[in-house]
């Protein structure tokens, strides 16, 4: 009697699983890029704008920082010089969309954050120092001098009474 086996597995079943799989990291791949593509290119800009008007400065000290980084070790500038270059030419626009991205949301949260710190700054001192109340002219009335100064010579001044010496209490 012939006992037929049913444990085999289909080979087509994991072959399509295989190319399932590969089509969906094509499909994702690709919406990634579309969407990374659209921060970098209209996303990123204008944040970096938005920053501009906020604080100019954090753009301006990124910008210093970057170059203070290849000044002081530029054997760094030149690695990651040649790394980005190398993933801008091989293709990989991904990651580059992705760097471009992160940096103007970088730069735009750290002008959020130093804008949030002025103005709590600002509050605080103005409740340290008081509000300034707006200037009011107070009028005075003009006093003849000489009678003021007759009125004190005229008076005479008595000494001032003598203290009432302490008497000690004891207690027994």
């Amino acid at each position: 009697m012939a006992q037929r086996n049913t444990n085999s597995a289909n080979p087509l079943g994991s072959i399509s699983a295989i190319i399932g799989l590969i089509i969906f990291f094509v499909v994702a791949y690709y919406l990634l890029s579309a969407v990374l593509s659209f921060f970098a290119w209209i996303v990123a800009p204008v944040l970096l704008l938005i920053t501009a008007f906020i604080d100019y400065t954090v753009i301006t000290d990124f910008v210093k920082w970057i170059f203070n980084l290849s000044s002081r070790n530029w054997i760094y500038a030149l690695v990651a010089l040649a790394v980005i270059l190398g993933l801008y030419f091989l293709s990989f626009d991904l990651l580059i969309n992705a760097l471009l991205s992160s940096v103007s949301a970088f730069l735009f949260g750290k002008a959020l954050f130093k804008q949030k710190i002025k103005s709590v700054k600002e509050k605080f001192e103005e409740r340290e120092k008081g509000e300034f109340v707006e200037y009011e002219e107070v009028e005075t009335e003009v006093h003849d001098v000489t009678e003021t100064t007759d009125e004190i010579e005229t008076l005479e001044l008595e000494p001032p009474p003598k203290p009432k010496p302490i008497k000690e209490t004891r207690q027994a």
